[in-house]
């Protein structure tokens, strides 16, 4: 959906520019403007809120957009973008049938303790995902956290699109010093991984990895969903193809620890993110605010044969409204 420099409105109201029909978005939801260098969005006061990166948006104050960033309307997630910004995208292999043996959920329980030696390096993972200045550093620091603590040679951040059938790399790192090569991803492990569960692939009991899933060669993977205020945020995919070594045994149950670490980090960001963003809001209002009362006059005076008295109520910050008092030639 396109807005224009002179915004509009989220609801499911019929003359709503962004109508989004559902019980629980209000006639008139939340409200988009665009305040001459950036957008900002302003909940409208509606029951079920208006949530920006997850964190909802308290009612009447105005919250600065910034690239990439996800509203959700009720049951309507929307990302925030540029009709020029483009994000990569690959396409994920129809391979159901195939590895319908193969695919099994990960019962929580059974990966619950990590091994006391792996202990120190989850310790050390968990503190380099919490001390990154950026989502990019941080998103590079879970996946090669997940790397160095499953054995596995490839991860990717993804993000689900249309189902399924497209997802979107939000971040890849490859354990290898050659090219990049991540081809395609198991459309049935991401679907898996976007409802929620954990899943992995379980190598075949033959001795030839040769033929694996949608002929990628690939022998063991896994997919984790990325859990942000119980929305799946991200999903975490790694795999090992070929003649890469197999993974380590308590791969799954390190890795149930790293996404769960991982989202609160992503929150905690988020929230400095949105925060810094309003004070910055703040700061630039009562710069306006204290350039205002500069440029007008005094509030009482004597100008000519006539006392004056004004009474001047700007808004919260700063008014759109100036006034001034001057002598006129004529006397």
């Amino acid at each position: 959906v396109e807005i224009g420099e002179g915004g509009g409105t989220i609801g499911r109201a019929s003359d709503c520019e962004i109508l989004l029909p559902a019980p629980t978005v209000s006639r008139q939801h939340a409200q988009i403007t665009y305040a001459g260098d950036h957008w900002q969005i302003r909940d409208l006061g509606g029951t079920n809120g208006t949530f920006l990166n997850t964190i909802r948006l308290d009612g009447g104050e105005p919250s600065v957009l910034a690239e990439s960033d996800r509203l959700q309307v009720g049951p309507w997630i929307l990302q925030v973008g540029t009709m020029e910004a483009t994000t990569v995208s690959l396409p994920t292999q129809r391979d159901e049938a195939e590895i319908e043996r193969r695919v099994q959920k990960i019962d929580p329980n059974e990966v619950a303790a990590l091994a006391r030696h792996r202990l120190s390096l989850f310790i050390e993972c968990a503190g380099r995902i919490n001390q990154a200045g950026d989502e990019g550093e941080q998103a590079d620091a879970i996946l090669s956290s997940a790397l160095e603590g499953t054995g596995f040679g490839r991860a990717a951040l993804l993000r689900s699109l249309s189902d399924g059938d497209q997802v979107e790399v939000l971040h890849f790192r490859n354990r290898a010093t050659g090219p990049d090569q991540f081809e395609t991803f198991s459309r049935s492990l991401i679907s898996a991984a976007a409802g929620g569960d954990m899943v992995s692939l379980l190598s075949d009991a033959q001795p030839d990895y040769g033929q694996s899933i949608a002929d990628l060669n690939i022998h063991s993977a896994m997919c984790c969903p990325i859990m942000v205020d119980d929305m799946v945020d991200s999903i975490l995919y790694l795999d090992a193809r070929g003649a890469e070594a197999a993974v380590q045994s308590d791969a799954a149950g390190f890795c149930q620890a790293l996404v769960r670490i991982a989202g609160l980090a992503i929150a905690s960001m988020r929230r400095r993110e949105l925060l810094d963003r309003q004070q910055r809001l703040v700061n630039d209002l009562a710069a306006a605010r204290e350039a205002q009362q500069f440029i007008v006059p005094s509030m009482g005076g004597h100008i000519g044969a006539f006392d004056y008295s004004v009474l001047f109520r700007p808004g919260r910050y700063a008014s759109g409204d100036l006034f001034d008092v001057f002598q006129l030639h004529s006397g």
